[in-house]
C-alpha cells in the first residue's frame, strides 16, 4: 500500500499488525455473531484514523454491502485514508472510486461499501446539531477503536449511544498486545 507522508499517519499504518493481534478474538467472534446477514450495514467510526479498520472487517468478512464513516480530528489523516484505503482496495481486486464525500469499494464477494469522511472534533459533531439523525442515518455498529481511554466516558459514552439505532452494536477496544514495550520506563508500569 503507499505509505502516506505524514508522519502520524506513518506511525498509525506501522502498528497495525500490533493492532489485528491486539483485538480480543472473543470479542470478535460475538460480534461476527451478533452482526448477521444484515442487508446493508451502516456503521460509524469515531477516530477513524487512517481507514484501516474498514479494510481489517472487509479482510475479515465482517462487512461486505456497508454505509461506514469515518470521524476523525485530524483531516490529514483523512486525506490519507482515502489515498491509502484507494490503494488498499486496488491490491484486493477491489474496485475503488472517488464520490462526493468519499469512496465507493466495490468487487468480489458482493463488496459493496461506501466510506465518508467527516472531519470533527467529537464533542463539537454531537454537540453542533442534537438531532444527529439528519446528520448521520443511526449506525447500526458503532465503533471506537483505542479512543475511549482519550475521553470522559461518562459524559461521551450516553451522547456516542445517540449515534446508533435502539438495538445498535458498540465495539469499542483498547488496544494491548501483552508484548508492547513502552519506553522510557515509568515507577507505575508494574502497578498498570
Amino acid at each position: 500500500h503507499a505509505m502516506p507522508a505524514d508522519s502520524y499517519s506513518r506511525y498509525l499504518l506501522s502498528k497495525r499488525t500490533v493492532d489485528d493481534r491486539s483485538l480480543n478474538r472473543h470479542v470478535l467472534d460475538r460480534l461476527r455473531a451478533e452482526l448477521g446477514p444484515a442487508a446493508t450495514l451502516r456503521v460509524v467510526e469515531i477516530g477513524a484514523g487512517l481507514g484501516t479498520m474498514v479494510a481489517r472487517l472487509v479482510d475479515w468478512q465482517f462487512i461486505t454491502r456497508a454505509e461506514y464513516c469515518l470521524l476523525d480530528l485530524d483531516a490529514q489523516l483523512l486525506a490519507d485514508a482515502r489515498a491509502w484505503l484507494l490503494s488498499w482496495a486496488a491490491t484486493r481486486d477491489l474496485a475503488a472510486r472517488d464520490c462526493a464525500d468519499g469512496i465507493v469499494i466495490q468487487g468480489k464477494s458482493s463488496v459493496d461499501i461506501k466510506v465518508r469522511f467527516i472531519c470533527a472534533e467529537i464533542g463539537a459533531f454531537l454537540g453542533e446539531q442534537p438531532d444527529i439523525s439528519k446528520r448521520l442515518p443511526p449506525a447500526h455498529l458503532l465503533i471506537a477503536n483505542a479512543f475511549l481511554d482519550l475521553v470522559d466516558v461518562p459524559a461521551m459514552l450516553p451522547r456516542l449511544f445517540d449515534l446508533s439505532v435502539a438495538a445498535g452494536i458498540y465495539w469499542f477496544t483498547i488496544n494491548f498486545d501483552g508484548e508492547t514495550i513502552f519506553e522510557p520506563a515509568h515507577p507505575d508500569d508494574e502497578q498498570l
